[in-house]
């Protein structure tokens, strides 16, 4: 089994992507090969590229919305075989033996290394501990499945963090990347779901991923109709909005 991986990295911040090779030494007792099919675009790749949280170390290959084929496993892998179709998101390792890691929250453990950090998806090989290989279904279309493993991680944990359940009113600001998630997630769930968009274009679409009601995020006027009615919200937008009101 060769060791080198070829990927695609950035040498410097805001540096374009280049073809870069490297040794990834032997395989880890608890470590997985994988043979990347597909991988995603989120932000965070770009953050990581471009330094934005001042933790990046270069060659950056990023890339954590994984789809892929297990094709080597070390000695100490459970539960995984070699063929196997599999996801990979932003956590690649954690340490295992932590009070975070055995009460089920290995997320939060202080010695997680990002996936980013091990080198990421924007390769034609990966390589990630065991336990963050994500078995995925046979019927699903793989090449549309890596945002789940992030943007959907992310909007669906608050569903289980707050006990969210059929009887909830929950609200959904910003419908991009992440709120179009929420919002199929939340009508699944079988919640009444608000939506807050600035965008009229989207509300055909909007309602048609499920939700109830749609506000005029920018219109604070607006946000009267639903004062005191919503259980939870949930905000995925990175610009400025009227919180107070």
């Amino acid at each position: 089994m060769s060791n080198i991986i070829k990927s695609y990295a950035a040498q410097a911040p805001q540096g374009e992507l280049s073809l870069y090779e490297y040794d990834a030494g032997t395989l880890k007792n608890d470590e997985v090969e994988i043979k990347v099919h597909y991988c995603g675009i989120c932000h965070s790749d770009l953050s990581m590229i471009d330094n934005e949280w001042g933790v990046s170390q270069y060659p950056v290959v990023a890339g954590h919305e994984i789809i892929g084929e297990i094709v080597a496993m070390g000695e100490g892998v459970k539960g995984l075989k070699t063929g196997q179709i599999v996801g990979v998101g932003w956590t690649g390792e954690s340490c295992q033996h932590c009070d975070c890691c055995i009460d089920g929250k290995d997320n939060v453990c202080n010695q997680a290394v990002p996936t980013i950090a091990k080198m990421g998806g924007f390769a034609d090989k990966v390589r990630t501990q065991w336990q963050w290989v994500i078995p995925l279904p046979a019927n699903m279309d793989y090449a549309k499945v890596g945002p789940l493993l992030c943007g959907g991680i992310t909007v669906f944990q608050p569903l289980l963090q707050h006990d969210i359940n059929a009887s909830h009113h929950v609200g959904v600001i910003g419908i991009g990347g992440l709120g179009h998630m929420a919002v199929r997630f939340l009508k699944a769930w079988g919640c009444e779901v608000t939506a807050f968009s600035s965008n009229k274009q989207k509300y055909d679409e909007i309602y048609a991923m499920g939700a109830d009601h749609i506000l005029d995020s920018t219109d604070p006027d607006s946000f009267k109709k639903a004062q005191s009615s919503l259980d939870l919200i949930v905000v995925t937008v990175n610009v400025p909005l009227d919180w107070n009101a």
